[in-house]
């Protein structure tokens, strides 16, 4: 999400929402050059470009044209491994100005030199320049990923069963760069994370807590429990004091404010059909708006609208809670 324009994938349609008009505009696919690789799983934006990956593991670039509202692949680095090709879908992708990290579902992790964008002579990259950039191989498969606002260093988390999930590399030596000191519990892994500043990192996961880790230290200095005890499947932060999970069960997201220990309020977005039990699988917000992405819509509440049926849902979860302690 930018101040002008939420982006948002689904299957492999890309959109772009412009969130200032009263009507929604979608941005389309100029038919130039076919987008390859299947269904899109992440994306980062970078410049006028958003990168793709998708779950054959192929990379593409996409160059956005604000002005016709299109957008077409400039670029594209291309998986042809055809063997077990969805052990290489790209699971967590993030970009620098000058290199761009892929983690992927055989735990292999890819940091890769942006192509030369100015150039058109060479529109697709084939296995010489992509398939054997591997600078790190996990021992569980990868499912998120970030550079910290130095990018000197990255984060990745991983499924957790047969090693700590989360690791700090450096990008410059592809070696650790910080060891997490915590006891994790078996298939802990961490679905989504992000730094709040250089040296405090976000993550949340399987194991239903927000947690905030010093990496200087290399400890977990503060954590939060789902009131539901739901995975945690995306987080978002203002990067002062307030942040939005977005859980497991019938599309709810929930505010917290980092000087409390417990939750602000509960926020149920679901509509009718399959969607009133998705997971929320990606949240952002701002002082006005939340967006939230399920299995196949995506919702936005207004925080400054008063016409919404208010409920409190923080007070009703309350007295059931006590009433379930009596």
């Amino acid at each position: 999400m930018t101040n002008d324009i939420l982006w948002w994938c689904g299957g492999h349609n890309f959109y772009g929402l412009k969130r200032k008009e009263k009507s929604t505009i979608y941005f389309t696919r100029e038919k130039k050059y076919k987008l390859i690789g299947g269904d899109i799983i992440k994306f980062v934006l970078w410049k006028d470009f958003i990168i793709c990956g998708h779950i054959d593991g192929t990379l593409n670039y996409l160059k956005v044209n604000f002005d016709k509202n299109k957008y077409h692949v400039a670029k594209v680095f291309l998986n042809n491994k055809l063997e077990r090709p969805f052990m290489n879908s790209v699971n967590a992708v993030d970009a620098t100005s000058e290199i761009v990290i892929v983690g992927l579902q055989c735990g292999g992790i890819k940091i890769l030199r942006h192509p030369d964008m100015d150039k058109s002579e060479k529109h697709i990259y084939q296995n010489d320049d992509y398939d054997n950039r591997i600078c790190k191989r996990l021992k569980n498969r990868v499912q998120s990923l970030s550079i910290d606002p130095t990018g000197v260093r990255f984060a990745v988390g991983s499924s957790g069963f047969t090693e700590t999930p989360l690791h700090v590399i450096d990008i410059e030596r592809y070696t650790v760069a910080d060891t997490m000191n915590y006891l994790w519990r078996y298939g802990a892994g961490i679905l989504d994370m992000l730094w709040d500043d250089p040296n405090t990192l976000i993550t949340c996961g399987y194991d239903t807590r927000i947690r905030k880790w010093d990496v200087r230290t290399g400890n977990c200095v503060c954590a939060w429990t789902d009131p539901t005890d739901a995975t945690l499947f995306s987080i978002s932060s203002d990067h002062r004091y307030s942040m939005i999970t977005g859980t497991q069960y019938n599309c709810l997201a929930v505010l917290w404010d980092q000087r409390k220990s417990d939750f602000v309020q509960m926020y149920y977005v679901n509509s009718t059909g399959s969607s009133q039990c998705s997971p929320i699988y990606s949240v952002q917000f701002d002082s006005t708006n939340m967006y939230c992405a399920t299995d196949r819509h995506v919702f936005k509440l207004n925080f400054s609208v008063n016409s919404y049926q208010r409920l409190d849902y923080k007070s009703v979860f309350s007295s059931s809670c006590r009433l379930m302690h009596n």
